[in-house]
């Protein structure tokens, strides 16, 4: 059976920083609106990997990472801009879904 045990917003913001791994993997979604969610709190070790589904199906999303880690994203947009460390790596309508490093 599944459930959903992240956070999440029909419609509007979600500000979070999470402070544990178990927090930050229960994920964030918001239907509409703004997820900004700041990771440089998590409490990691070297080689530690942690996996955070984040979704939203119209807006915007910022994630903040530590400077000093190696990260990977899996991200899908149907039509809009991804932006990767500053930089627009896709626009448009209908983009497949792509990995960063």
């Amino acid at each position: 059976e599944w459930s959903w045990d992240g956070t999440s917003a029909g419609m509007g913001e979600i500000r979070n920083t999470p402070t544990t791994v178990d927090e930050a993997e229960r994920g964030y979604s918001v239907g509409a609106g703004e997820a900004t969610i700041d990771l440089t709190e998590l409490p990691l070790r070297a080689g530690d990997v942690v996996e955070i589904p984040i979704a939203v199906g119209a807006g915007e999303v910022t994630v903040r990472m530590p400077e000093d880690a190696a990260y990977t994203a899996d991200i899908q947009v149907f039509a809009g801009e991804v932006m990767w460390l500053g930089e627009a790596v896709q626009t448009g309508v209908g983009q497949g879904r792509e990995e960063y490093e």
